[in-house]
């Protein structure tokens, strides 16, 4: 959008994840959608109008069913490419992913060449439509010394010697 692009969220109408967006950046358009049904044809069709609308030239969508309902509207509207970006490997490997998936891929996106490894190993997505752009986390050497690791995280949390400290990451969403 900084460079002059048209650029929209879309997300479910309630989500944390448009709340958030629009707190980062409150002149970004927001579109809700009521999604239910990976194939609901009331969905499809509000996403096909919301391409058409903008004249919209790239989707990008994240997960199954984000590429299912995107991926069918964009087809339908003809005129916007798709590309998947993903964080972890959601591709499966059953006739059904295998068949509708490349049909509703023009790209995929990837963070590490190990994913990149893990989504070729299905073969059903074209190996040259998978591309590694890093996210910009910097690799760090492994931790080896654990007790100057505890003492570090203690010192720069403000934690007791004698607290336990345990680390997940994840989204912050229910379902987890």
């Amino acid at each position: 959008r900084q460079r002059g692009h048209c650029v929209a969220v879309a997300g479910r109408t309630g989500a944390e994840f448009l709340r958030r967006v629009h707190v980062l950046d409150a002149d970004l358009e927001m579109l809700p959608l009521h999604i239910s049904g990976d194939f609901n044809p009331t969905t499809i069709s509000a996403i096909r109008r919301a391409l058409a609308e903008r004249e919209t030239g790239l989707l990008v969508t994240n997960f199954n069913k984000d590429l299912r309902l995107g991926g069918l509207a964009a087809r339908w509207y003809g005129k916007t490419r798709i590309v998947w970006s993903l964080g972890i490997d959601l591709t499966k490997n059953s006739p059904f992913h295998r068949w509708l998936t490349p049909k509703l891929t023009d790209a995929v996106i990837v963070p590490s060449e190990s994913l990149r490894s893990q989504i070729k190993r299905h073969g059903y997505l074209d190996d040259r439509a998978i591309k590694v752009i890093p996210i910009g986390i910097p690799d760090t050497a492994p931790v080896i010394d654990k007790d100057s690791l505890r003492s570090h995280v203690r010192a720069k949390y403000s934690f007791p010697k004698t607290a336990r400290i345990a680390v997940t990451s994840g989204r912050f969403v229910e379902q987890k």
